[in-house]
C-alpha cells in the first residue's frame, strides 16, 4: 500500500514533468499525455489502494509473475490485433472522418485499439477520401508537423522504419499523407485507398498512422472477410446490429482494477471439519 501511496503521489507531484518528457520524445499534447496516460496511473493506483485489504484476503495470498512459464501459471495478454472498422453505406460521412481520424491518429496511431482499416463499399471510400482532407486540417492544422499542431510521433526509428517500409511495399493508392522525416520521427497522417485484401499491410497489426481501405462489395463480403481473419481485439461496427467480441490471438483474460488482481491471484478450496461434529461424524469410521 505504501508503494502504491508513494506512485501515485510521485505522478501527481511530478506532472508538468511527465507531460514535458512526453511532449520532449513524442510531440504528445499535455491533454493528452493527462488524460491517456497519467490518470490512468493514478486511477489505477487509487482503485488499488481502496481495495486492497478485501483484494488480499487471506494475506498469504502472493502474486507470482516472473516465473510464470516455468511454474505454469495463467497469463493474461493484451496481443492487439488488426481492429477493422466496418462501414455500412449509410454512415454521416463527415461524423464517420472525424471518428476514424481521431481513434487512428491517436497517439499516432499507437494504440492497441486503433482502428487498423476500414472495409466498406467503394462509395463509403470515396466519400471519405473527400472529407479526410478537411479533418485532419481541423484537427492537426495545414502542418500536422509542426511544433503547434498537437500531432504525436512514433516511438523509435526501428519501428518508424518498420512503417516506411510497410508504405512502400502497399499496392494501394496513397490518396492523402505519405510523408516521412526520420531524424523528427514524423510520418503525417497516412490514407491508402484500393488495398487488396492481401496486401502487406493487411498481414499485421500496423500501429502507426497508416490507415488502409478495403473495398468489398456488400456488407455480406465485409463481414466474410473479417471473420476469415483472426479475431482482433476491438471491432467498430459503424453498422446497426452487428454482434461482435474478441477472444483468441486478440488476447486472453482480462485486466485493469479488481480484475488484474484477479487474474494474478490463485483461488484455492479449503474444508474446514470442526472437532464439535466428531460424535455426529464417527458413524463414518470402520468396522
Amino acid at each position: 500500500k505504501e508503494q502504491l501511496e508513494n506512485l501515485h503521489r510521485m505522478v501527481d507531484e511530478n506532472e508538468q514533468a511527465f507531460c514535458d518528457a512526453l511532449y520532449k520524445d513524442l510531440h504528445k499534447h499535455k491533454y493528452e499525455s493527462l488524460i491517456g496516460e497519467l490518470a490512468w496511473v493514478k486511477q489505477e493506483a487509487l482503485d488499488t489502494i481502496s481495495n486492497l485489504k478485501s483484494w488480499a484476503e487471506p494475506n498469504y495470498v502472493k502474486i507470482i509473475m516472473s516465473a510464470a512459464a516455468e511454474h505454469l501459471t495463467p497469463v493474461t495478454l493484451e496481443l492487439g490485433g488488426k481492429s477493422p472498422a466496418i462501414v455500412a453505406n449509410d454512415m454521416d460521412i463527415s461524423i464517420l472522418a472525424k471518428r476514424i481520424i481521431w481513434s487512428k491518429m491517436y497517439n499516432c496511431g499507437q494504440t492497441c485499439i486503433a482502428p487498423d482499416y476500414m472495409i466498406c463499399e467503394r462509395s463509403v471510400q470515396d466519400a471519405f477520401i473527400k472529407e479526410v482532407p478537411k479533418v485532419i486540417e481541423q484537427f492537426y492544422g495545414l502542418d500536422p508537423q509542426s511544433s503547434t499542431s498537437h500531432y504525436c510521433r512514433i516511438i523509435n526509428k526501428s519501428h518508424f522504419d518498420r512503417l516506411q517500409n510497410l508504405l512502400n511495399q502497399t499496392k494501394g493508392r496513397i490518396v492523402h499523407g505519405g510523408n516521412f522525416d526520420r531524424d523528427d520521427l514524423y510520418i503525417s497522417p497516412t490514407i491508402v485507398a484500393d488495398v487488396p485484401k492481401e496486401d502487406k499491410l493487411m498481414e499485421d497489426e500496423i500501429f502507426g498512422p497508416i490507415f488502409p481501405i478495403v473495398v468489398v462489395k456488400n456488407l455480406d463480403e465485409a463481414i466474410e472477410y473479417v471473420n476469415s481473419r483472426d479475431i482482433p481485439l476491438a471491432l467498430y461496427p459503424f453498422i446497426k446490429d452487428l454482434p461482435f467480441g474478441g477472444q483468441g490471438p486478440s488476447g486472453i483474460g482480462s485486466y485493469h482494477g479488481k480484475r488484474s488482481f484477479d487474474t494474478f491471484s490463485h483461488e484455492r478450496s479449503v474444508m474446514t471439519s470442526p472437532f464439535a461434529m466428531e460424535k455426529l461424524a464417527k458413524a463414518r469410521y470402520p468396522p
